[in-house]
This record gives C-alpha cells, structure tokens and sequence, in this order.
C-alpha cells in the first residue's frame, strides 16, 4: 500500500513546485496556449480509485496552483471536474476484460491509442472548464475553444514526453 501512495504524493508535491515556480508564466501561442502540467497527478491515479478520493486530491491540487496563481478557485474548480469526469471516461474506454486495481493508465500499460483517447478528452474537458471560469461571459466561446485545443495540445505532447522518458527508463 505505502508502495503505491509514496509515488503519488511525491508527484503531488513535485509537479505542483514546478507548475507553480516554473511554468506559472509561460504563454505559449500569442497567450493561448498554456502548459497545464499538474493535471498528470490526476491523470496517473490508479484506475479503480475512489471518485470521492480522486476528487479530493484534485482539489487541494488546484488550491495548491490557485495560490501561486492568485487566482480565485478556477484550478481547484478546473482539477475537481476532471477528477469527476476521469471515471466516465475510463468506463467509456473499459476494455470487456477489465482492469487489473493497480492498473495506472499511462502508455507501457495500456498502449498508446487507449491513452491519447483518455487523455485528450479529459485534458480538454479540464482545459475548457478553466477558461470558460476564467473568462466567465460565454461572448468568449470560441476563444476558450482555441485556448482550450491549443492548451490541450501543448499538455498533451508534454505529458507523452514525459511517460516516454520514465516510462522506457524503468523498464532498462
């Protein structure tokens, strides 16, 4: 058990230092790109987590990048409905075998083609959350598209670097 809660805390920790001290102003693409690179604590939890726990993480997450940010509760917002919706999409991607508990869902354990479909509709259901708060008058829509797409985009490819380095250095 301690095996597996060790490396979520340190990810916890880790990707919110980083998202808070280094990417809190990188603007990419003119201002409509952002690199939202603290979702991936969200994204690797295990499969069959609890929502209520998943949630809960999410939100001390998001406070935790609210306070660098100085923003009022749009990433705590933005990580809880992306901790709400993970299941649905899991559920919508199960394969007919299931999954194996500790099964996290990243590339080396359940391919590249399953984790781009889970990971592409939660970045954006994330990202188009954060942007429609952020904005908050609907006159913005196609703007909060564009930044959500490009901010998905740019997440993603990181995301994908990322698991491609430590994933193939484990495996050596």
């Amino acid at each position: 058990m301690i095996r597996e809660i060790v490396p979520i805390v340190l990810r916890f920790f880790g990707l919110l230092l980083i998202q808070g001290l280094l990417l809190i102003n990188l603007d990419i693409f003119g201002g409509y790109g952002h690199l939202n690179l603290y979702v991936l604590v969200i994204l690797l939890l295990p499969i069959k987590s609890p929502r209520i726990l998943d949630m809960v993480i999410a939100f001390f997450l998001g406070l935790g990048v609210d306070m660098f940010y100085n923003s009022p509760g749009i990433h705590a917002s933005a990580a809880v409905v992306l901790a709400y919706s993970r299941p649905l999409v899991i559920r919508i991607l199960t394969p007919r075998d299931d999954y194996d508990f500790t099964d996290r869902p990243n590339i080396s354990s359940l391919g590249l083609s399953w984790y781009l479909r889970y990971a592409i509709a939660l970045l954006f259901v994330h990202s188009l959350w954060l942007y429609t708060l952020e904005a908050f008058d609907l006159s913005y829509f196609f703007d909060n598209i564009l930044k959500a797409g490009l901010s998905t985009i740019l997440t993603l490819v990181t995301i994908l670097i990322i698991d491609y380095l430590f994933a193939h250095k484990a495996k050596v």
